[in-house]
């Protein structure tokens, strides 16, 4: 100005990249849990195929099958499974999810 001042503003612009992981598609709901005869898996938005395994809580896997991508859901029989906490493991070709469930 004509004083001889300068002012000088600055901004600063952050962007946050949001990725929405696949993981949330993956799994809609594992109900009821804990469960007695039977568990049912509800899936949406997979983009493949759904590799679906039910390990016991020492390891050993006592269940194993593939959902087609298109299907949503999903009934295990569990009649023949002993009672105890298990494992459920959901996979596809981008993510994979492990939830703890229960028979009793």
């Amino acid at each position: 100005d004509v004083n001889g001042c300068t002012a000088t503003d600055s901004i600063s612009i952050s962007v946050i990249s949001r990725t929405i992981s696949t993981v949330n598609s993956i799994l809609s709901e594992v109900y009821p849990n804990p469960f007695s005869e039977q568990l049912t898996i509800s899936v949406g938005g997979s983009a493949s195929d759904l590799v679906v395994k039910l390990f016991t809580d020492d390891g050993k896997l006592v269940f194993e099958n593939v959902i087609d991508k298109m299907q949503i859901q999903f009934t295990l029989d569990a009649s023949g499974f002993a009672s105890g906490v298990y494992f459920l493991s959901l996979e596809n070709s981008e993510s994979k999810i492990v939830k703890r469930i229960v028979k009793q």
